[in-house]
């Protein structure tokens, strides 16, 4: 099973790399994802902190806490990582 991952990856990356054309389309549709994560992220982070202080305010403190920890704990991690990974690529010299 380990040889036939590895010869999988070897003839993918081989032919990734013998049409150009594909290689961008592969770039293309990796942006693609990402901004549509990126958006389905936003959309459950607001849900995420507006369930959670719903249910503090309605008298379930301890649920209501956790749920809006990981509302506030998404939304650094959606809204932070771009800025970071940016800023990693500036220092070490990558483009992304």
């Amino acid at each position: 099973m380990k040889h036939f991952t590895l010869y999988l990856v070897v003839g993918i990356a081989c032919l990734m790399f013998l049409d150009v054309a594909h290689a961008k389309d592969a770039i293309d549709s990796a942006h693609a994802a990402q901004a549509y994560l990126t958006r389905v992220g936003l959309a459950c982070l607001g849900l995420g902190i507006t369930i959670g202080g719903i249910a503090y305010a309605a008298g379930f403190p301890t649920i209501g806490k956790y749920i809006l920890g990981s509302g506030f704990a998404g939304a650094l991690c959606i809204l932070l990582t771009p800025g970071a990974l940016s800023a990693a690529a500036r220092i070490f010299g990558v483009s992304l």
